[in-house]
């Protein structure tokens, strides 16, 4: 419970479709790591809301600890250099499939082109 909640602090939501979002970003396989996540937090709700031990509570909590890690690391290193917090829960945020991304890039140049017309 106490992990869950850390990564919660650290990614600062406590929606779970946020916080599993934020973390998947720096995964490569996205959507095994979003079915992990989802997992850990099933595990956590019955064992928040029924006071069920979740089995194998040592290789969750070992899972728990690696997205921790990843968050921190990115964290502490701050490779952009960003001076807030914002910036950083943004970039995690971002869409992270190559076509959305690219739709994105082509509507902003579209919006700058129809904006510098003036």
């Amino acid at each position: 419970m106490k992990l869950w909640s850390a990564l919660e602090k650290l990614v600062k939501s406590d929606n779970s479709t946020i916080i599993i979002k934020r973390i998947s970003f720096f995964y490569e396989d996205r959507a095994m790591t979003k079915s992990i996540l989802e997992s850990l937090r099933k595990a956590r709700n019955i064992n928040v809301h029924s006071g069920i031990s979740p089995l194998n509570v040592e290789m969750k909590n070992y899972h728990l600890c690696e997205y921790l890690e990843r968050l921190l690391r990115f964290f502490i290193d701050n490779p952009f250099n960003n001076n807030q917090l914002s910036h950083m829960l943004d970039f995690i945020s971002s869409a992270t499939e190559i076509r959305t991304i690219d739709d994105q890039i082509n509507k902003l140049i579209m919006v700058k082109k129809f904006i510098s017309e003036d």
